[in-house]
Order: C-alpha cells, then sequence, then structure tokens
C-alpha cells in the first residue's frame, strides 16, 4: 500500500501507548504525520475526563435548577390563583365591610394586636374592569388606647386628607385633618391607609410573589385545613432558606 501524502494539515490519532511503536512514519516536504506521543495521549485522557466533569457540574446545575423549580410550584398556583381573584375583584366588586385584626411588628418589637371594622368603596371608571379611587372608613375597637377611633379617607375630598375622630381614653372627640403618609398618621404602623383593602392586598401579594419568583431562592410550604375562626383555609408558608438582608 502506497504511503497517504499528506499536504496542509495535520492528523493526530490516539492509540494504547503499546501499539504506538508499530506505527509508520510518513513524511512529506511540505509537513509530516507523526504518530501521537504518550504526553499528547494523556492530554486526550485528561480532555475527556476534563469534558466529562464538566457535563456532571451542568447535570447537577440541572438537577438543583429543576429542584428549586419544585419548590416554587405551589408558588405559581398561588399566584394564577390571585391574578384570577385580582380580575374578579376590579370587575365585580364595588363596595363591602370587613373586620380588620392586624398586629405589625416595627423596628424589632411586636406591637399591640389592633382589630376595627371598615368600609370600602371602589369608584368605577369608564371601563367595566377599571378602578379610579377608593373611599375607606375605619372604627377601632383595640387596642384600649384607639378603641372608638374613626378615619374617613373619601377620595377627591379634602386635598387627599383623612378625617380623624381620635378615639381612645383622652379627648375622645378630638377631631383634625391629617395627611395619610404623614408622622402622625403612621405612628405605630407600617402601611398607611393606602395600602388598605382587599384589592390592595392582593395586588401586593402578587408583587411580592412575582419577586420570590424572579430571585428563585425560596420554598414554599402548603397546609390544607387550617382553621382561621370558623373557616377552614389552606396555610402558605413561604422559606427563605438563607436569611436575607432585609429580613
Amino acid at each position: 500500500m502506497k504511503s497517504p501524502l499528506v499536504l496542509g494539515m495535520t492528523i493526530v490519532i490516539s492509540l494504547p501507548t503499546a501499539a504506538l511503536s508499530q506505527l509508520p512514519v510518513v513524511r512529506s516536504s511540505s509537513q509530516s504525520l507523526t504518530a501521537p506521543t504518550p504526553d499528547r495521549s494523556r492530554k486526550a485522557s485528561e480532555t475527556g475526563l476534563k469534558t466529562e466533569i464538566e457535563t456532571s457540574d451542568v447535570d447537577s446545575t440541572t438537577a438543583m435548577v429543576a429542584s428549586k423549580s419544585e419548590d416554587l410550584y405551589p408558588l405559581r398556583a398561588i399566584l394564577r390563583q390571585a391574578n384570577a381573584s385580582l380580575e374578579f375583584c376590579r370587575g365585580e366588586i364595588r363596595d363591602y365591610t370587613c373586620t380588620l385584626i392586624a398586629q405589625e411588628r416595627i423596628n424589632g418589637q411586636l406591637g399591640h394586636p389592633k382589630s376595627c371594622q371598615a368600609k370600602v368603596r371602589h369608584e368605577c371608571g369608564p371601563e367595566p374592569s377599571s378602578v379610579t379611587s377608593v373611599s375607606i372608613y375605619l372604627k377601632f375597637q383595640e387596642p384600649a388606647s384607639m378603641k372608638g377611633r374613626e378615619v374617613l379617607l373619601v377620595s377627591g375630598k379634602n386635598d387627599g386628607k383623612m378625617l380623624v375622630r381620635k378615639g381612645g381614653m383622652h379627648l375622645a372627640h378630638l377631631t383634625a385633618l391629617v395627611e395619610p403618609t404623614g408622622t402622625l398618621a403612621m405612628h405605630g404602623s407600617r402601611y398607611s391607609i393606602h395600602e388598605f383593602g382587599i384589592q390592595r392586598l392582593i395586588e401586593r401579594m402578587i408583587e411580592f410573589g412575582n419577586n420570590e419568583l424572579a430571585q428563585g431562592n425560596s420554598r414554599v410550604n402548603v397546609c390544607e385545613g387550617v382553621e382561621m375562626g370558623e373557616r377552614r383555609c389552606t396555610s402558605f408558608e413561604l422559606i427563605h432558606p438563607v436569611r436575607q438582608q432585609n429580613e
């Protein structure tokens, strides 16, 4: 058999070391074709091992992403339900009454529970599902220092200020116009009256849930049959395995 003429390229073949001495050496005037040395064979093996390790890393990363996706699946289901509920609220609910029970932690201190009766009215725009404004009335029952306090915010009235009757044990009938986001109104509260209501609560939950999905570092536990008052509910617990800076 005639030896091949190799021009303009080099071909390297990896074979076991014992077979290297049996390979012919073919030369041409422009370039040579030589059998690989043991060093080249070792480099090829190392390259194969490196490729295998990199593939293993990719598989591990893929498995980790899949695991995170499974952990967050209940959150996606919650967000689908929340978006459907928000659409229903905007399209069907114009006013309602409710009882608010809240307990807030401010500057690391857990405050006293608050309870109030509330009336909420949504003013609709030209489109059936559009909401342009909201009016809110609150009457506090607890704690004793706030019992009887009344707050009225009417959209488009009083330059956007709340009409407040103090209540409580001293100067209960004192009434004044108060800026909703001012120091006096925000004393003992983390959220202004603009954040009040079922519709705004759903909107905030959607914003929060979408942010958690984008970060992808949360886990969700679901517990059905939880009793709240006289109602049986489903509890969703969002867990951060690693503490966040703002927590």
